[in-house]
């Protein structure tokens, strides 16, 4: 009968995908965690480690810009000290405050933000029996990191 198209996963070298995320992604705590997990998991294929590993850096690097630029944009819309630096909430640092008369701005400024789509060419995704023995790695964390994996194996 007629084959399907799918793409076989035989070929040594694995399939690459492009990745795009957008920078929403990096406020979510169980894909950023799962990122940390599958960077400490010791892969039994060297290669497959270091395809993993360079996935996480990019998250990773891209999650720090993604940071910077959202901290510029607080400072941007929040009430400042005398320093420049955003007056944090009573007994609560690191956060902020965002006047009433920035609220609107603030909103939509952060919608815009969180869209920035984020791009990453040739990238192996990880297979989930890659991931085997992988402590602490839960269904919430494996469905955050969706993008990045290989759910083929899951399928069949």
């Amino acid at each position: 009968g007629m084959k399907s198209m799918k793409p076989s996963n035989s070929s040594p070298k694995g399939k690459t995908l492009t990745l795009k995320i957008t920078t929403k992604k990096f406020r979510d705590m169980p894909f950023m965690q799962g990122v940390a997990l599958i960077n400490l998991h010791p892969f039994k294929d060297p290669k497959v480690g270091y395809r993993a590993a360079r996935l996480c850096k990019w998250v990773n690097d891209e999650s720090q810009l993604a940071q910077e630029q959202f901290t510029k944009l607080v400072k941007q819309f929040a009430t400042l000290d005398e320093k420049g630096e955003p007056v944090p909430l009573e007994d609560k640092p690191g956060t902020y405050q965002i006047p009433d008369e920035n609220a609107e701005a603030w909103r939509a400024a952060v919608a815009t933000f969180e869209q920035v789509e984020l791009t990453l060419e040739k990238v192996y995704p990880v297979k989930l029996s890659d991931l085997e023995g992988c402590a602490r790695l839960t269904p919430q964390h494996l469905a955050a990191l969706e993008e990045i994996l290989d759910t083929s194996e899951a399928d069949g």
